[in-house]
């Protein structure tokens, strides 16, 4: 009989990106996939999915800036910007390539993270 794939540990973290600071959830380990969530919500809305991904995946499910518990600076709203955010936390956890998904906003950021 097939034992059932652990559990995955969802763990809450932070990074200085772009000089905000931004949190963001990770668990799993594997090609890497990063959730990016709508509007007024945060990085928890997705964390059914993240246990059930990180069974065979590196997720990534991070708050915007702006959002949930990351940092709220003046600026830098535009989708363009908050792409380059979510590009500079993959750099930064040493991700070159990553499956990303996006609903509402996070749909809007993650064509802009696609379209750079």
């Amino acid at each position: 009989m097939k034992r059932p794939a652990p559990r995955a540990s969802i763990k809450s973290h932070f990074a200085k990106i772009n000089g905000v600071r931004l949190h963001y959830l990770a668990a799993g380990e594997g090609d890497p996939v990063i959730l990016l969530h709508g509007y007024a919500q945060n990085s928890h809305m997705w964390r059914p999915l993240v246990a059930e991904l990180a069974k065979t995946r590196m997720v990534i499910a991070p708050d915007l800036r702006g959002f949930g518990q990351s940092a709220k600076p003046d600026g830098g709203y535009d989708k363009k910007a908050m792409a380059q955010d979510i590009h500079a936390l993959a750099a930064s956890l040493g991700i070159k390539r990553a499956g990303i998904a996006g609903h509402d906003i996070g749909l809007m950021v993650a064509y802009a993270y696609a379209a750079q």
